[in-house]
């Protein structure tokens, strides 16, 4: 009976100090925080906005369409269609076959990209990634959820590199 105690008493202790430390180790998951700025600013049916992260930096996406339905209101927007020369598109400053991680306030149904002309189906989910291709130009993200389907935009600028440095675009 004594030593069954032990063991209880000995696991009591043990059990959570054990958890403590796991839940204290290093973690492969980042954590990122929204863009800096507000977000693009959107009518009251429109979908939840988006952001972009690379290893560089984060920015929100403009809307470029939708056609969404909230709190029990429907509402579609069509925007002309994304232009780097637009000052509301975001600048973004990556290397070709660099990571972009969207972030959607809302679980789609589908996700694809297009870049310099060329589309890729990406699968559904909150945060999809795909690989820059390194074409400069517009590039939309187009997702279809149960409130509806919206594209984004943002205007890709890849940076040249010389000499194991990299040249921002706005220094070329």
């Amino acid at each position: 009976m004594k030593r069954r105690r032990m063991h209880s008493v000995k696991a009591a202790i043990v059990l959570p100090a054990v958890l403590l430390l796991a839940g204290c180790g290093g973690s492969s998951v980042k954590v990122v925080d929204q863009p800096p700025g507000s977000p693009p600013t959107h009518a009251r049916s429109a979908p939840p906005p988006a952001w972009a992260e690379t290893e560089h930096d984060s920015h929100w996406l403009a809307y470029s369409n939708y056609c969404w339905s909230a709190s029990g209101s429907a509402q579609c927007g069509d925007f002309v269609a994304p232009s780097c020369a637009d000052r509301r598109i975001p600048k973004m400053a990556l290397q070709q076959g660099e990571t972009i991680r969207f972030h959607l306030g809302f679980d789609p149904t589908k996700v694809s990209v297009t870049e310099g002309g060329s589309s890729e189906t990406l699968p559904p989910g909150r945060d999809p990634i795909v690989r820059a291709r390194g074409t400069n130009g517009a590039m939309t993200l187009f997702v279809h959820a149960p409130g509806g389907s919206a594209t984004y935009a943002a205007c890709l600028q890849f940076m040249r590199q010389s000499n194991n440095l990299n040249i921002h675009p706005s220094q070329q």
